[in-house]
């Protein structure tokens, strides 16, 4: 299964390592961007990063940025 993570929290991290240790693919990140997020968050920037996973912010989930992913 081919999936995508959208999140800000070690929470949606865990799950992503989850999958990919079930033998699935994470395709892309998505968090707000780092100005937008609530406090004690850290998007998943550096986790995609340092994972090889295509990482994007966007403001709005259901906007045209994120759709145009």
């Amino acid at each position: 299964m081919r999936f995508g993570i959208l999140g800000n929290s070690t929470f949606a991290e865990r799950l992503v390592l989850g999958f990919i240790e079930a033998g699935h693919t994470c395709e892309l990140a998505a968090s707000l961007p780092k100005s937008m997020l609530p406090n004690a968050t850290a998007g998943l920037g550096n986790f995609a990063a340092l994972s090889g996973i295509p990482y994007f912010e966007v403001t709005d989930a259901n906007g045209d940025d994120f759709h145009a992913i």
